[in-house]
């Protein structure tokens, strides 16, 4: 009977020692919500406010510069591998491989 009690005594340490862990993931990551809700409310706001909400130490931030526009390419040669419909008519049936 002592043996069981030690035993069940164990397990109710190590299930201590697991609830304890699980509480203070959930802590962490309750802590990294509230850090990226507020976050994500600084990137909802309209840029003005934003830019209200920053410390006045910090420099404003500096203009994009513009991207002169790319030419565009030409489109690669098509192959083609066989016959292929673009109108809906049907394909011939296809020629018979040599053996």
């Amino acid at each position: 009977m002592q043996a069981l009690q030690q035993q069940v005594a164990g397990s109710v340490q190590s299930t201590e020692r697991l609830l304890a862990a699980q509480q203070a993931e959930i802590k962490r990551l309750s802590d990294q919500v509230v850090v990226l809700s507020g976050k994500l409310d600084l990137l909802q706001r309209p840029l003005s406010s934003a830019q209200a909400a920053l410390p006045a130490a910090a420099p404003a931030p500096a203009a994009p510069k513009p991207v002169a526009a790319a030419k565009p390419k030409k489109p690669a040669a098509v192959q083609s591998t066989g016959s292929i419909s673009t109108g809906g008519a049907p394909l011939p049936p296809p020629a018979p491989l040599p053996r």
